[in-house]
């Protein structure tokens, strides 16, 4: 008799995901591949909420920090520290010193919602936003979708058309795919918000296994502002070049030479995460402290050591570091952005 598993017919399956505070409806959408694993995306914030990964016939292990509902990611941004739980983030991942950076002769000063500068796109990002989901494009393998920002939203000075597909693979793996196209030239840097903890929902990170795939980071103000300078990892307490546990502090970003970025695995569960990425930096956070005011899906307590993000992107303040990779996209130009979150467990080495 063949596996039942093997035999399993996937679809995109749609369901409300509640009300947000002006009354519009938001939808999770969930597909499965051929190995039972299961990803949800909502249209709001275009977030993964949930991905269950089967580590034996009769368990599956939700391996990424979220919310019941919708109403709860609206109100996380509320919060001391907005924890941004699996969404797409931008227009510019990562901070920008001042909320501001010059272009053609000219000084674009966006939203300061993090103290002086911007983090994550401003007040009004693409995370806090109802994503418009393409069914025409979406199928069982793929979730597709896209939101156009209005000129001046955060104060940006363009329009962009952002779509963002996620597409769940036969081989285990999650591959992001962001493309963002602006009608006037502007800065430009997405990433994927996802934190991750291959013991479950609610547990803490600290003895799941860290590697990272980077000899150097930026070196950062007090407040995470890049100070411009690009420093080893070797002899510093980043240094992740050789397995580690997670760290119960960190909030910075690894330069990459290679699409190769970093491992996690967990002893536990015997679940292997790989990131590989285009993007010539990630920026690694542990976190999802929800500050006893919200609880996580199945009322788990999440706090500082609840989750790890793998925030593949540009470098932070590029716009305003001529050495920093190109963060300027021009009108009617392209962004393009892939990473791949692949798994692995005992189930499938």
């Amino acid at each position: 008799m063949k596996n039942y598993i093997s035999q399993f017919k996937s679809e995109i399956i749609t369901s409300s995901f509640g009300l947000l505070a002006d009354g519009r409806e938001v939808f999770k959408h969930k597909i499965s591949n051929a190995n039972g694993y299961e990803l949800n995306v909502s249209s709001y914030g275009a977030a993964i909420t949930n991905l269950l990964i089967p580590i034996s016939d009769s368990e599956k292990i939700d391996v990424v920090l979220g919310f019941d509902s919708a109403a709860d990611y609206e109100n996380s941004f509320s919060l001391p520290n907005a924890p941004y739980l699996g969404a797409a983030v931008g227009l510019y991942a990562g901070r920008i010193d001042q909320a501001s950076f010059e272009l053609n002769g000219k000084i674009v000063q966006l939203d300061q919602n993090h103290g002086p500068h911007q983090l994550h796109g401003g007040f009004k990002n693409l995370s806090n936003q109802i994503w418009n989901f393409d069914s025409e494009k979406s199928n069982e393998q793929q979730l597709v979708f896209n939101i156009v920002t209005k000129l001046n939203s955060a104060n940006y000075n363009a329009e962009v058309s952002v779509t963002v597909s996620y597409v769940l693979t036969d081989d285990n793996a999650v591959k992001v795919r962001f493309t963002a196209t602006p009608d006037q030239p502007t800065a430009i840097n997405l990433t994927q918000h996802s934190y991750f903890n291959l013991d479950g929902d609610g547990r803490s990170v600290l003895s799941q296994k860290l590697k990272v795939f980077s000899e150097s980071y930026l070196e950062t103000k007090p407040d995470g502002i890049p100070t411009g300078k690009i420093v080893p990892t070797i002899n510093t307490a980043l240094n992740f070049t050789e397995v580690q546990n997670c760290p119960r502090s960190i909030d910075n970003t690894f330069t990459l030479a290679q699409p190769l970025a970093a491992v996690l695995y967990s002893p536990s569960t015997k679940i292997k995460l790989t990131v590989f990425t285009n993007q010539p930096a990630v920026h690694i956070y542990v976190g999802g402290n929800c500050f006893n005011t919200l609880a996580g899906k199945n009322f788990a307590n999440y706090g500082e050591t609840s989750g790890i993000c793998f925030e593949t992107q540009n470098y932070p303040d590029a716009p305003n570091q001529k050495h920093f990779p190109n963060s300027i996209i021009q009108a009617h130009e392209t962004y393009f952005h892939e990473s791949i979150f692949q798994f692995k467990t005992n189930k499938t080495e």
